[in-house]
């Protein structure tokens, strides 16, 4: 179970890394100045305050999104999709669209699915995905919000 304290470091991480938009160096982008600010310069909350519902929640990039070649594993459900922008690299893995997130990363588009039967198709989703992509939960801009959602994140190579 995720913790608040590890949702806000998320969100704390973005907020820095869109502030200072400075590419990263070396092995990625150094979040630990972000993590240690105390009481980061920021209207509280900046999303709305929905924080609970992130469960409902999964950014689509790849095969998933619609038109995609397993989009039919997220077609039956009842949900809304709204276009949404991640940050981080988007390449390719084994044939397969690959993303991984850092909040200094270029922009890239992708879908937010929002449903309340999500908490239920994971188990599904995380079979489907393998060993190779992992769940886990980043922020997102969609239209003028950030949202904390999940997001199936996987090796990249370029």
């Amino acid at each position: 179970m995720i913790t608040f304290n590890e949702v806000l470091g998320l969100v704390k991480a973005h907020l820095e890394a869109v502030r200072v938009r400075k590419p990263p160096r070396g092995r990625g982008a150094k979040l630990g100045k972000a993590r240690r600010l105390a009481r980061p310069p920021l209207i509280w909350p900046p999303w709305g305050g929905d924080l609970v519902s992130f469960e409902e929640r999964l950014i689509v990039y790849g095969t998933l999104k619609p038109g995609g070649r397993y989009h039919h594993l997220l077609a039956g459900l009842e949900a809304d999709w709204e276009p949404c922008v991640i940050r981080g690299s988007l390449g390719n893995y084994r044939g397969y669209p690959s993303f991984k997130w850092n909040p200094t990363g270029e922009a890239h588009p992708a879908w937010l699915v929002t449903s309340p039967g999500l908490s239920a198709k994971f188990r599904q989703l995380d079979e489907f995905e393998g060993k190779h992509y992992t769940r886990r939960l980043i922020p997102a801009k969609a239209g003028p919000r950030l949202v904390i959602a999940y997001i199936y994140e996987g090796k990249v190579k370029a």
